[in-house]
């Protein structure tokens, strides 16, 4: 009787689960499956509003960062404008700031060491003219430790003991988050590209006043060498060129798109060479535009067609690296222009006729007219 019990229970071997165990344990799988889901699904809910509120809190600080770059050029229209009326004012009130091209001349005749006798420097305010004496001994007199202020030549110098350098009043430029300059930089009709790199070790990149950086590219619009009256693109470029650099100017012209490449050992050669191209149509009158000597200064015409001379280029090469080491180079002391007024006056060097195509077209006008 109890042979055949035991062999059946052992036919059915060790794993096996009367069916109302294996129905519970499905059941208990299945409720746990379904919490993993719901679980996952929260989860992904947390992840999405997560992401979203991300996303949104990204457009609001940009919103902000916009609000704050709109506030700060804001405050530095009104503040130009607040120092432009009181250095009006300043000026209205004192008549003795009005100096001309007679008083500057008759200040720089005078020189470091006033001369005895009845030197007068006469400024000319509203039509009458005002006389100014200085008084002048052998010691240092207060006319010598004044402030002038040289307005046709942009350059301010402050007078006082210890002192002898000027500054140079610098438009300010477009700087990012860590104080470099953002490209392009636009100054006017000037366009700057690139600053390239400083060339220290080799003396011929660099003189006394102005650095030659390889890689500069600066743009400019001025008169087409194929027809003066109309404007193209001339670009800029300083490259390697082994003891010395090299210097290229290409004209692109704006009907064809055709350059022209004009180079030279000195920026003074690749402009003249531009000029003589200009000066041989027949629609420019003679004396209009005349070839330039190149000068050893920052008035250089050849300096100031690349860019080179130019207040805010040289303020941000000599911040580059490399700028110190360069032997020959003397150093310039900039101030930032701090009014629009200030901005203009720099910015007329550039109106000049073998820099600026209104300015040639304008006198090419007048001489037509004058004949």
């Amino acid at each position: 009787m109890g042979g055949p019990k035991k062999s059946k229970m052992s036919s059915r071997g060790r794993g096996y689960l009367p069916p109302a165990v294996a129905a519970g344990l499905a059941r208990h799988e299945a409720v746990q499956q379904q919490a993993y889901r719901t679980k996952y699904k929260q989860m992904k809910n947390i992840a999405r509003s997560l992401v979203l509120e991300n996303a949104a809190l990204c457009d609001t600080v940009a919103c902000v960062q916009q609000r704050i770059v709109l506030a700060n050029e804001e405050r530095r229209f009104l503040l130009g404008k607040y120092l432009s009326m009181s250095q009006e004012s300043n000026m209205k009130d004192n008549p003795l700031l009005h100096i001309d091209a007679e008083a500057l001349s008759a200040l720089q005749s005078t020189g470091a060491s006033l001369t005895a006798g009845s030197t007068q420097a006469v400024s000319k305010v509203n039509g009458s003219s005002c006389e100014r004496p200085v008084v002048a001994n052998s010691r240092k007199t207060k006319a010598q430790q004044y402030e002038y202020f040289y307005w046709k030549g942009r350059v301010c110098s402050r007078g006082g003991a210890g002192s002898g350098k000027s500054k140079r009043l610098c438009p300010p430029i477009t700087l990012d988050s860590a104080g470099r300059p953002i490209f392009p930089i636009v100054l006017g009709p000037l366009t700057i590209h690139s600053l390239g790199e400083i060339v220290s070790d080799r003396t011929t990149y660099h003189r006394n006043h102005v650095i030659y950086p390889v890689g500069f590219c600066s743009s400019r619009t001025y008169a087409s060498v194929r027809s003066p009256l109309l404007a193209a693109t001339y670009t800029c470029k300083i490259s390697e060129g082994g003891l010395a650099p090299r210097f290229e100017v290409v004209c692109e012209e704006p009907d064809t798109g055709e350059e022209r490449v004009f180079c030279g050992r000195t920026p003074s050669e690749c402009h003249n060479a531009v000029v003589d191209v200009v000066n041989a149509s027949p629609s420019v009158p003679r004396g209009v535009l005349e070839r330039s000597v190149e000068l050893p200064s920052i008035n250089d015409i050849g300096l100031r067609f690349f860019g080179l001379s130019h207040p805010s280029v040289q303020n941000v090469l000599q911040a580059c690296p490399g700028a110190r080491k360069c032997q020959n180079y003397q150093w310039i002391k900039f101030e930032v222009c701090r009014s629009e007024h200030e901005v203009e006056q720099v910015m007329e060097s550039e109106l000049d006729p073998a820099l600026c195509h209104d300015t040639l077209l304008r006198n090419i006008m007048f001489a037509s007219q004058a004949r």
